[in-house]
């Protein structure tokens, strides 16, 4: 989870589905 804390909205969603 390396996303900056400005755009953890539609980023989260990105990285879970990667993850």
């Amino acid at each position: 989870m390396a996303v900056p804390k400005k755009r953890t909205s539609a980023s989260k969603k990105r990285i879970r589905k990667i993850s």
